[in-house]
């Protein structure tokens, strides 16, 4: 049993930099729809549903896929981002399906009162969640610092999306801004992680035999 799951981390920690990249397209969508919104005053807001949360619901799958190389390193960081991130997941997914099922006329489109719960569970992923695996990164040597930084940036939009909107202050231009980061933010991610090597992988000795 402990085996299948490590084998499940590997594969998700193998997989960690194309999750992002692909959740990277899909916010790149949701930027589009967003500018498309601002700069046309043409709404796609059933594709803008769907787009975003789940460009941000894989973003913590990959989230999760950097557990397995820190959680040696930085054990309590490392297990307090993964339950983080397992709530934002768990969250923005659900936000894809009633938003899928709203767009079926399955669901109301008018929000349950327990939705608020799940607001507040998206909202300790994408700060506590990026936070606590940013710092874990930048403090062990596993990865490259510049993943650590890039990490507090998807927090930081996140953290100016909810201040301008609670203070009333949210045009669709600040939108499409904040979503083209976002967007950009995340295959930032992706691409450093598909480029760069673990300390794992530098250590593994090369096997070339040099001839003299």
């Amino acid at each position: 049993m402990g085996r299948d799951i490590r084998r499940q981390w590997k594969v998700l920690e193998r997989w960690c930099p194309m999750v992002f990249l692909f959740a990277g397209t899909l916010l790149v969508g949701y930027a589009t729809f967003n500018g498309i919104h601002a700069f046309t005053g043409i709404e796609y807001e059933s594709a803008e549903n769907v787009f975003g949360p789940g460009g941000f619901a894989l973003g913590f799958l990959g989230l999760l896929g950097l557990y397995p190389a820190l959680r040696d390193r930085s054990p309590k960081l490392a297990r307090v981002g993964a339950i983080c991130a397992v709530l934002g997941a768990v969250a923005f997914s659900v936000f894809v399906v009633a938003n899928l099922g709203e767009i079926a006329g399955l669901i109301s489109p008018d929000p349950p009162a327990w939705a608020v719960v799940f607001l507040a569970m998206a909202a300790i992923g994408m700060i506590s969640g990026y936070l606590t695996f940013a710092v874990a990164v930048v403090r062990s040597d596993v990865h490259s610092r510049m993943l650590g930084l890039l990490l507090l940036v998807p927090l930081a939009i996140f953290a100016t999306m909810l201040t301008t909107s609670r203070v009333g202050f949210f045009p669709q231009e600040l939108a499409f801004a904040i979503s083209s980061g976002q967007a950009l933010a995340y295959l930032a991610i992706g691409y450093i992680l598909r480029t760069g090597r673990t300390r794992t992988e530098r250590e593994i000795p090369s096997n070339d035999v040099i001839v003299s």
